[in-house]
C-alpha cells in the first residue's frame, strides 16, 4: 500500500484526494474512515459484519434518558446498534469518501451516538472516551481495488458499491490522511459536478459494468 500526502489545493481545485494512478475508476472504489481504525483495516482488511462501538453500551445510552420521546428515530437506531451493519460500502469518488469520513466523524454509529449525549443521554466513561477519541481523530481514505468483484459479490445501488464479502488487504492500494482541522466543505461543490447515482453513466468504470448487470 502506497501512502500519499494530502494535496489539499489540488483536491479542492479538482475534486480528487489521490493522484492520477488511484483515480481510475475502472479499477478504483473509496472508503473513507477513522483512522482509529486504520491498523485493523491495513493489517485485516474490510470485514462485515463491523461494530465501530460496544453495542451493548449504545443500547444503554439509548436508554439512560427520556431519548425515546425526545428522539424516537434516534432512539430506535442505537436499540438496534446490536445489528450488523447493511453492507461494507465504497463511493464511486475519493471527494464522497472524504466527505463522508470527515462530516462524519468514525462513521453514522458513532455520530448518532454524539447527537443522544447532546441531548441529554448519558454515556459510560469507556463510550464517553471511544466517541470523543473519533471526534478527535484525523481522517483516512482508502483508495481499494475493485475491479475483480462481479455481481452478486458486489452491487452499484443509489450511487455506492455495496458488498459483504470482506475486502483483503491486498486490495487497499493507497490512503491518504486529512488532518482533523482541515474544512473541507467545500469539497460539496462536486456532488452536482460528479453526482454519485450518476458514476455509472461513465463508461469503462466499475459502476458501469455493475449497474449493467443489475439492470
Amino acid at each position: 500500500m502506497i501512502n500519499e500526502d494530502f494535496n489539499e489545493g489540488e483536491f479542492r481545485k479538482t475534486g480528487k484526494l489521490f493522484t492520477q494512478e488511484f483515480e481510475n475508476r475502472s479499477l478504483y472504489g473509496y472508503h473513507g474512515t477513522s483512522v482509529i481504525h486504520s491498523n485493523s483495516i491495513e493489517s485485516s482488511g474490510l470485514v462485515w459484519p463491523f461494530h465501530p462501538l460496544c453495542p451493548s453500551e449504545l443500547m444503554k445510552l439509548a436508554q439512560s434518558a427520556n431519548l425515546r420521546t425526545l428522539d424516537a428515530n434516534l432512539y430506535e437506531h442505537l436499540m438496534a446498534a446490536d445489528k450488523p451493519s447493511t453492507r461494507i460500502s465504497l463511493a464511486p469518488y475519493s471527494y464522497l469518501a472524504a466527505l463522508h469520513a470527515h462530516e462524519r466523524k468514525g462513521g453514522q454509529v458513532v455520530g448518532l451516538c454524539k447527537f443522544a449525549i447532546d441531548m441529554g443521554s448519558i454515556p459510560s466513561p469507556r463510550l464517553k472516551e471511544d466517541v470523543d477519541r473519533f471526534f478527535d481523530a484525523d481522517t483516512c481514505v482508502y483508495a481499494i481495488d475493485i475491479s475483480g468483484f462481479q455481481y452478486p459479490e458486489m452491487i452499484f445501488q443509489s450511487g455506492v458499491f455495496l458488498t459483504r464479502e470482506p475486502i483483503p488487504k491486498e486490495r487497499i492500494k493507497a490512503k491518504v490522511i486529512i488532518p482533523k482541522d482541515v474544512d473541507i466543505s467545500s469539497i460539496s461543490s462536486f456532488k452536482s459536478k460528479f453526482p454519485a447515482p450518476m458514476a455509472f453513466a461513465c463508461t469503462d468504470t466499475i459502476a458501469a459494468k455493475l449497474a449493467n448487470v443489475n439492470n
